[in-house]
């Protein structure tokens, strides 16, 4: 719906351009520049359903261990929705992972993402392919921040749209 793209525009950042232009290294910047001010940084590798469901549950297990310190790790994943995400990354392929199951992770990630007290994070979604749609992995909340990185304008949907482009001879001299 147009009004989830409008409120989406304020928290999202997409970067296009060609290979090599620099879009990965300048969110990796951006991270850093402002790491005082996020309260976590999360990368996806977004070149496929595989690899993007892949980093949900790095990510889903990173919570799990998080906040299993100070409780029992079984209770946390049944609090977050999160049972058996340690063992769903040992599969030899995620295509072996039940797709329901593969949703209801992204869910409560997604669910966790957009708790109020969560309102300081960055999602990296790195190198999205002009095939992929991401769009079931993007929280539909204002309480964080993403960056999309593509070659492809057309993958870059919802907030800001920076085209990046080869630095010129000039730049290039001046960053040196």
């Amino acid at each position: 719906p147009s009004s989830d793209r409008q409120a989406l525009h304020i928290s999202i950042a997409g970067l296009w351009g060609d290979a090599g232009v620099g879009k990965t290294t300048l969110a990796r910047d951006y991270a850093e520049i402002n790491k005082n001010e996020l309260s976590f940084v999360f990368w996806i590798w977004a070149e496929s359903w595989e690899t993007v469901v892949t980093s949900y549950l790095e990510f889903a297990n990173n919570l799990v261990e998080y906040y299993s310190k100070n409780t029992t790790r079984a209770q946390v994943e049944n609090e977050l929705g999160l049972a058996g995400v340690a063992e769903m990354l040992k599969v030899k392929s995620i295509q072996q992972l039940d797709t329901l199951r593969v949703k209801a992770v992204v869910r409560a990630v997604k669910d966790w993402l957009m708790r109020p007290e969560n309102d300081r994070w960055l999602l990296i979604f790195d190198n999205i392919e002009p095939s992929f749609d991401i769009s079931d992995f993007i929280p539909l909340t204002l309480t964080g921040k993403i960056i999309l990185t593509s070659r492809d304008r057309s993958n870059c949907v919802w907030g800001t749209k920076l085209r990046i482009g080869p630095m010129t001879d000039e730049e290039a001299v001046e960053l040196l």
